[in-house]
């Protein structure tokens, strides 16, 4: 069985089964009070310990970056980490697990300086107790300086050492385009996929941690684009068919991603023009509906797929995908941010945390919500702390005039239960199949008597659940 990497401790509605077909799509503008200066040519991963949006390095028209910002609560913010790598753009920076203490830290390899000269450092950024570190990792048997290279971070099932491990691909050296394959396992580099038969060498490519192994997709040589895909799999390169058509110019693939067997890919073509394209587990490419205000047209731009987006008005929206920066038509350096989230998807939204005791800290009961498609059952679970103990959850409306500590729904229906001795109670709700409902939001709150709570009852969260078609 794969294991789920969990980028942080995620509210168990984030962790809830969701329909895998994401064929409608909407862009929007994320604002924020504080935004990093314009950028191209950055990075853009999941921060260690938190999961939050994090953005490191890049450059515009006369300088390269070397500063840290993370996206929480209050929007941007930059994070001071001393003793880091020097400014840079055109480097991969990847989120990893440490599968023997439980901890995320991210990794950061390659790229340029300003001037041109290409770096071949690897780092780890960590987190402990909040503040951001940086560690440099030994450069002994690790790639050449590079720039415009894949990197991944590769689970247990793809990889030859039977351990997890950060795989880096190809980008541009001092003697050219590369084709070589790299594996860091643990702080020690090691070659992989040094056979005969493997991919041409090419930048720009991206590497996706698959069920069926790492799969190579888009990249380009400086002139011709590739639509070959390829999977390294126990460290041997095999041809995996071949991309869409409309993925031929995608010189570089902002966004590529795995999420319950399918791939989600953001590209920008030799145009500029950027494209969203599916691939479901059975090999098939579509083309999801994408609707909303699309960012203008760009270059450069650092886009990723996060587990949560903790925005201004306290909400935390899970899987989506965040974009920063770019070059923009005219060459000029971006700073906006955008989201790109699924809608008449099953989708979740967290309105605010509960209170009183909980089994993950004092935000009251937990809720866990399946998926939730018309013409279908849809589970709901609610966890106390108290075993068997009187609980109740509701479904309406998010009233905000309640008072934050307290039932903040106008019920439409409320039920009552009994945990069982573990402290979990289960229903299932029939979603009747009426095509009108596909997209429309429904607000769950539970709640569960329990004597460490004001007046004995403690209350979960509001989440916000939209129903899929």
């Amino acid at each position: 069985m794969r294991p789920t990497v969990p980028l942080r401790l995620l509210p168990l509605w984030c962790l809830s089964p969701l329909v895998l077909a994401q064929n409608h799509m909407v862009w929007e503008p994320v604002l924020s009070p504080v935004s990093p200066p314009a950028r191209w040519g950055h990075s853009l991963c999941a921060a260690p310990g938190t999961g939050d949006p994090l953005v490191f390095g890049g450059r515009d028209a006369t300088a390269a970056f070397a500063d840290v910002w993370t996206f929480g609560r209050n929007g941007w913010q930059v994070r001071p980490v001393a003793n880091g790598p020097s400014a840079r753009h055109g480097h991969a920076m990847v989120i990893r697990v440490d599968v023997i203490v439980w901890r995320t830290e991210a990794v950061l390899f390659g790229g340029a300086a300003a001037n041109g000269s290409l770096l071949g450092d690897s780092w780890v950024l960590t987190e402990s107790g909040g503040v951001l570190g940086w560690r440099q990792l030994p450069a002994s048997g690790g790639p050449s300086p590079r720039v415009d290279h894949a990197m991944v971070f590769a689970d247990a099932a793809n990889v030859s050492s039977g351990n997890v491990e950060t795989v880096v691909f190809g980008g541009r050296t001092a003697s050219g385009t590369s084709a070589d394959s790299f594996a860091l396992r643990g702080d020690r580099w090691v070659v992989v996929g040094a056979g005969a038969r493997r991919p041409a060498p090419r930048v720009g490519a991206r590497l996706l941690d698959t069920a069926d192994g790492l799969r190579l997709l888009g990249g380009h040589d400086g002139g011709v684009a590739f639509t070959d895909e390829w999977l390294l799999h126990n460290g041997t390169w095999t041809p995996a068919g071949n991309s869409p058509t409309g993925l031929a110019g995608a010189v570089d693939a902002a966004l590529s991603f795995e999420r319950l067997g399918h791939l989600l890919l953001l590209a920008e073509d030799t145009a500029g023009i950027q494209a969203v394209r599916e691939r479901t587990h059975q090999g098939v490419w579509l083309d999801p509906v994408v609707s909303g205000n699309m960012p203008p047209r760009r270059a450069g731009a650092a886009i990723r797929w996060l587990d949560h987006l903790s925005t201004p008005a306290g909400s935390e929206i899970c899987e989506m995908a965040m974009a920063f920066g770019g070059r923009g038509a005219q060459g000029q350096a971006l700073a906006d941010t955008w989201r790109l989230r699924p809608q008449h998807v099953a989708y979740f939204e967290a309105l605010g945390g509960g209170c009183g005791p909980g089994p993950w800290g004092p935000n009251g009961p937990a809720i866990m919500i399946g998926k939730a498609t018309i013409g279908r059952s849809s589970f709901q679970r609610l966890y106390s702390v108290s075993p068997q103990t009187p609980a109740a959850l509701a479904i309406g409306r998010l009233d905000t005039a309640l008072p934050t500590c307290g039932l903040r729904l106008d019920p439409v229906v409320l039920d009552l239960f009994v945990t069982d001795a573990v402290g979990m109670a289960e229903r299932t709700v029939p979603v009747p199949p009426l095509a009108v409902l596909a997209g429309l939001p429904f607000d769950f709150q539970g709640a569960a008597l329990e004597a460490g709570a004001a007046a004995g009852i403690a209350f979960s969260g509001v989440t916000r659940l939209w129903l899929g078609d």
